[in-house]
C-alpha cells in the first residue's frame, strides 16, 4: 500500500464535519483499499513492541494499541480502518497540546479520493499528524506482518514519534497560553490564533478583544518588560527601595570573575543576564574553578554578559501576582531521584521520565530530567556518578536550580506563606509596573516574616510560567483564571454584533447593503464577503472563488465594532463558517446544486451547506417565506432563537401563519403607488420608504438581497426611523443597482 497526499484544506469554526475546526487531507491510495484493507492492528502490533521498550510513557497512544489489539475483526472495511488511523493521529496531535476525541474523525470515499478529517487546533500540525499516521500504517502494510518487528523497526518508530514531538511541538501553542485560551472558552470567549507559527492569540472580537501571548497579555508594559528583563535593574530597583536581594556583581570577561568572588564571597549563583527558565544558571558554586566553568556556561546565552550573586540558603518558592493580588505561591524543588538501591541514578532518572506529566521542552506540566554536565557536576559534589546506585530511600540531588524547565516540580504553599513575604512580593511587581508576574523568592522558613527568615528576591518574571503551579501535587489551584479574569473584569462582554447571510442568490447583494445601513447608524461596521474582506480603508479581495471568507482576519482588527459576514455554500462547504456563533443569520434563497448537495456524505445529517447559518445563530433567523429550500429548513431552527420572514407580498401564506402567531415578518406593500417595506411583528407596525421605485425592471433577486439586508438590520436593532433616514439619503435607485463600494 502506498499513499498520496493530492490536496489539504481546513474548516474554521462550525462546518459540514463538526461544530470544532477540522483539517482535511484528500488522499489516493495504490492499490485501491477498497481492494484491498489495510489493518491497523498489525499497526498496533508495532506499536505495542515498540512502546515495550521505550522510556517513556504515551497513555493515550498506549490506549490506541490496546483497542486495536481487544477487536474481534482482524480487519475492517476501508473506511472503519481509517478512522482508526486517524484517531492514531488524533492521538499524536494530543502529545503536543490539545486533547482531542479520536473518535471525532472521518474518512470519507470521494470518488478514487478519501477525505481524511481530524479535529485540529494548529493546521500544520493536524496535517502532519495524519502523514506520520498514514506512513506508520504503509510500513505497517508493507513490512512482515505475523513475526513481529525486530529492534530496527522498533528504533525507526521512536524516531518518527520523535520527530513528530519535535515538528509538532514548534507549531503548537505552549501550556500557558493553550491553558488561558481553554480557560477563555470555559466563560465562552472565543479565541483566535492570529498566525499558526507564533503564540500570539487574540481572546475575543473586534474593539472586544484582548491579546495574549503566554502569560503576557496586551495590558502589559513594554516597560516594564524591558525593566524585568534585565536582572541588573530588576535587582537595583528593588533594592533602592529597600526590599531585600542578593549582592550581586555584573561580569563582562573571565578576567573580573576574581573581583566578583571576593566582593561577594563563596558560594556564588552565576546566571546569564537576560536569559529565563533556568538556562545557563549555575547555582552553590563554591570554588574559583567551578566560577570559571559556570561563567564559559552563563556567557553563551543572551547577549554575553554574565550576573554573579551571593548565594542565598533556603528554598525556593515562585510567588504568582496578577492584578496587584497573589494568585498562588509554590515552592519549587529542584530535580532528584530517590535511590532504591539496585537501580543506577541514570535508570532512576530514566524511570522518573516515564511519568507522562514529563515532556520535551515545554510540552508538559513538567520537563524531562535532564542528564547533562551540570547534572554531572551536582552528583560529584555528592560523591555519586551517572552509574552510582543509591542505596535504598537516599535522595539523589540531579540540580541545584528549581527550575520545572530543568526537570524540577512544585508544591502549592500558598496557604502557608507569611502576609509580609506576600507584601514584598506585590512591591516588587508594583515597582516594575507588571501587571502579571512570578516573582522568585528564596526562605529557609516562608511561614515566618521575611526579615526573621532572611532570604530575598532573586527575580522578577514577567512572562511567568504556571507550571510550577500546575505540577503541584493536587494541582487544584485555578492561576489561569485570574488571569483572564483580568483582562475581562466583571464578565466584561468579549464579542461584537455579528451577522452572517449566506444562499444560493442575493447573499453578497445583501451583505453589501447591510454593511451600509449599520454603518449609518452603527460606526465602524466590517465585512467578510466571498469578494474579500472590507473595512475603512482596509480592502483585501479575494483571488479565487470559493476560497474562505476572511472571517476571523476582520475580527482581528481592534477597532471593528459590528461585523457582517457572508458566505457562499461552496465556501461554508469548504472552509466552514469561521466563527461559533453570530446574533443574527440569514438564509436569502436555497437552489439545488451538485456543492449544495454533497454534504450528504459528511456525516451530520445536514440538509444541506446553508444549514450551518441555523447553528450559529443565537437570537434571529431570518428566512424567505418565498423560498421553499428555505422553509425546509424551519425545523432545525434552534430552540430559543427567534424566526423572522420576508416576503415580496402580503399573499404568502407562510408569513401571514406566521404573523398571525405573533412572529416577525417583512415584506413588500404599496403605499400611495409607491412600494414601501413593512415591518411588522404583533400589532406594531412600521414602514420603510421608499426603496424600491416602480420599474418592470426590477429582478426578483434584487428585491429580495433588499427585504434580507433590511430583515437583519432590524433584528440588530435598527429601527424603521434609522432605516428611513438611510434611505432619505441615498439616492433612489432601480433596485438592481449595484451597491457601488
Amino acid at each position: 500500500m502506498t499513499f498520496e497526499i493530492v490536496s489539504k484544506s481546513v474548516c474554521t469554526g462550525v462546518n459540514i464535519y463538526s461544530r470544532e475546526s477540522t483539517a482535511i487531507v484528500r488522499v489516493r491510495f495504490e492499490p485501491s483499499i477498497n481492494e484491498r484493507s489495510p489493518s491497523t492492528g498489525r499497526m498496533a502490533e508495532m506499536l505495542f513492541q515498540f512502546l515495550q521498550s521505550s522510556d517513556f510513557e504515551y497513555s493515550g497512544i498506549q490506549s490506541w494499541v490496546l483497542e486495536q489489539q481487544q477487536r474481534v475483526v482482524d480487519v475492517l472495511e476501508p473506511a472503519a480502518e481509517l478512522r482508526e488511523t486517524l484517531g492514531f493521529a488524533v492521538e499524536l496531535q494530543n502529545l503536543v497540546g490539545p486533547k482531542f476525541n479520536r473518535r471525532e474523525v472521518q474518512a470519507l470515499e470521494e470518488g478514487r479520493f478519501w477525505d481524511l478529517v481530524v479535529p485540529r487546533e494548529s493546521p500544520s500540525v493536524a496535517f502532519l499528524s495524519i502523514r506520520y499516521a498514514l506512513l506508520l500504517l504503509q510500513f505497517a502494510n508493507t513490512g512482515k506482518s505475523g513475526h513481529g518487528p525486530d529492534s530496527s523497526v522498533s528504533s525507526r518508530i521512536g524516531r518518527t514519534i520523535e520527530r513528530f514531538l519535535q515538528i509538532g511541538a514548534s507549531g503548537s501553542l505552549d501550556q500557558t497560553t493553550r491553558a488561558v485560551a481553554n480557560a477563555a472558552t470555559r466563560r465562552g470567549i472565543p479565541w483566535h490564533r492570529l498566525t499558526d507559527e507564533q503564540r500570539l492569540v487574540r481572546l475575543g472580537h473586534g474593539y472586544r478583544q484582548r491579546r495574549i501571548f503566554e502569560s503576557m497579555s496586551d495590558g502589559t508594559s513594554v516597560l516594564a518588560v524591558k525593566a524585568a528583563s534585565n536582572k541588573w535593574t530588576t535587582g537595583r530597583m528593588l533594592a533602592d527601595f529597600g526590599l531585600p536581594v542578593p549582592g550581586r556583581v555584573l561580569v563582562g570577561s573571565a578576567r573580573s570573575l576574581s573581583v566578583a568572588a571576593e566582593r561577594l564571597g563563596y558560594p556564588l549563583v552565576v546566571k546569564p543576564l537576560d536569559a529565563g527558565k533556568g538556562r545557563g544558571v549555575s547555582s552553590d558554586v563554591s570554588s574559583f574553578d567551578e566560577l570559571v566553568t559556570a561563567f564559559g556556561v552563563a556567557s553563551k546565552i543572551g547577549n554575553g554578559t554574565v550576573l554573579v550573586e551571593s548565594f542565598l540558603e533556603g528554598q525556593e518558592y515562585r510567588i504568582l501576582v496578577v492584578d496587584d493580588a497573589v494568585v498562588a505561591v509554590a515552592r519549587r524543588d529542584p530535580a532528584s531521584v530517590i535511590g532504591d538501591g539496585s537501580h543506577t541514578v541514570e535508570e532512576l532518572v530514566r524511570i522518573a521520565n516515564r511519568d507522562e506529566r514529563r515532556g520535551n521542552g515545554f510540552q508538559r506540566v513538567m520537563t524531562r530530567i535532564p542528564l547533562d554536565s551540570e547534572t554531572d557536576r551536582v552528583l560529584s559534589m555528592q560523591g555519586l556518578m551517572r552509574r552510582s546506585v543509591p542505596s535504598d530511600g537516599a535522595t539523589v540531588m540531579l540540580r541545584k536550580t528549581s527550575n520545572v524547565s530543568t526537570g524540577g516540580k512544585g508544591v502549592d504553599v500558598t496557604e502557608n506563606t507569611h502576609p509580609s513575604v506576600k507584601r514584598i512580593a506585590l512591591e516588587a511587581v508594583r515597582l516594575l509596573g507588571l501587571n502579571v508576574a512570578g516573582v522568585d523568592y528564596i526562605s529557609k522558613d516562608i511561614t515566618k516574616p521575611w526579615k526573621e527568615a532572611g532570604g530575598g528576591i532573586i527575580e522578577v518574571n514577567q512572562c511567568p510560567g504556571l507550571r510550577p503551579h500546575w505540577s503541584a501535587d493536587d494541582g487544584a489551584r485555578d492561576v489561569v483564571g485570574p488571569i483572564v479574569e483580568s483582562l475581562f473584569p466583571d464578565g466584561a462582554t468579549s464579542r461584537i454584533p455579528v451577522a452572517m447571510i449566506t444562499g444560493s442568490s442575493g447573499s453578497l447583494e445583501s451583505a453589501r447593503l447591510l454593511e451600509k445601513l449599520l454603518s449609518f447608524r452603527c460606526g465602524a461596521v466590517g465585512l467578510a464577503s466571498s469578494e474579500g474582506l472590507f473595512f475603512g480603508d482596509c480592502c483585501k479581495k479575494i483571488s479565487r472563488a470559493g476560497d474562505a471568507s476572511p472571517v476571523q482576519t476582520l475580527m482581528d482588527h481592534p477597532k471593528l465594532e459590528i461585523a457582517v459576514l457572508e458566505c457562499t455554500e461552496e465556501q461554508l462547504t469548504r472552509h466552514g463558517v469561521g466563527i461559533d456563533k453570530c446574533n443574527v443569520a440569514a438564509i436569502t434563497s436555497l437552489v439545488d446544486s451538485p456543492v449544495a448537495m454533497s454534504v450528504r456524505t459528511a456525516g451530520r445529517e445536514l440538509v444541506r451547506p446553508a444549514q450551518l447559518a441555523l447553528e450559529i445563530a443565537a437570537e434571529f433567523i431570518v428566512l424567505n417565506a418565498d423560498d421553499r429550500g428555505c422553509i425546509k429548513l424551519l425545523p432545525y431552527v434552534r430552540e430559543g432563537c427567534k424566526v423572522i420572514f420576508f416576503a415580496e407580498h402580503d399573499q404568502s401564506a407562510i408569513l401571514a401563519e406566521h404573523l398571525a402567531g405573533g412572529g416577525a415578518g417583512v415584506m413588500l406593500e404599496r403605499l400611495n403607488g409607491d412600494r414601501v417595506i413593512a415591518l411588522i411583528e404583533g400589532a406594531q407596525r412600521s414602514v420603510v420608504h421608499p426603496v424600491i421605485q416602480q420599474d418592470a425592471g426590477s429582478s426578483g433577486s434584487a428585491v429580495v438581497s433588499v427585504l434580507a439586508a433590511v430583515s437583519v438590520a432590524w433584528a440588530m436593532g435598527i429601527s424603521a426611523g434609522s432605516l428611513n433616514g438611510f434611505f432619505s439619503m441615498s439616492a433612489p435607485r432601480n433596485a438592481d443597482d449595484d451597491p457601488a463600494r
